[in-house]
């Protein structure tokens, strides 16, 4: 399993709740600079999320994700 396979838990409406910390899935190197951060990614394919790793601010960060992603439509058509 991997992140790739998050998608398959975007039909799932109903899940407010998932903690990924510690998932092989999510494994990252040692080295910082070469981490990357599985949060936006998950929060984008699991829309119904409020908690993600026992953090609550699930939806604060999901509107983040959403202004940058809306930012960078319009940075990129110009």
């Amino acid at each position: 399993m991997d992140l790739t396979d998050m998608s398959h838990l975007a039909s799932l409406a109903g899940l407010e709740q998932l903690t990924l910390a510690n998932n092989p899935c999510i494994n990252q190197p040692e080295d910082e600079r070469k981490q990357f951060d599985y949060r936006p990614f998950v929060i984008n394919w699991c829309l119904s999320l409020r908690v993600l790793d026992g953090i609550l601010e699930v939806r604060i960060q999901h509107q983040v994700f959403e202004i940058r992603l809306v930012i960078k439509r319009f940075l990129d058509a110009i």
